[in-house]
């Protein structure tokens, strides 16, 4: 019983630990390090850029950004976050051009 558990333990912990993780850009992580600093939206994507009077949660005081995956289109890369807002998670998808921020919207 006690090799299964070890066993079952081994293959859990490489399962996790080979998991597929996406890559991001260095403004991508500069921009989701803001907002783990600052707690804000608003205040992260000024700094690459972007203003609008309608961010997604931008009234919400965030923590923990995850990429969860990544699309390119042309000179267009895109990025779906998933933020939490206390208890909440939400996911959002924040669109880059030329290292700025073109635009950020909430996901269904």
């Amino acid at each position: 019983m006690r090799k299964l558990i070890l066993t079952l333990t081994a293959i859990s912990f490489l399962a996790v630990s080979c998991g597929e993780s996406v890559e991001v850009s260095p403004e991508m992580q500069g921009f989701m390090e803001a907002i783990d600093a600052t707690n804000s939206m608003d205040d992260a994507a000024e700094k690459y850029g972007f203003t609008s009077d309608d961010i997604a949660l931008g009234f919400y005081e965030l923590k923990n950004p995850e990429v969860t995956a990544a699309t390119t289109e042309g000179a267009t890369t895109c990025y779906d976050v998933n933020i939490k807002h206390g208890i909440i998670d939400s996911n959002v998808k924040v669109c880059w051009e030329d290292g700025k921020i073109t635009s950020i919207s909430e996901l269904e």
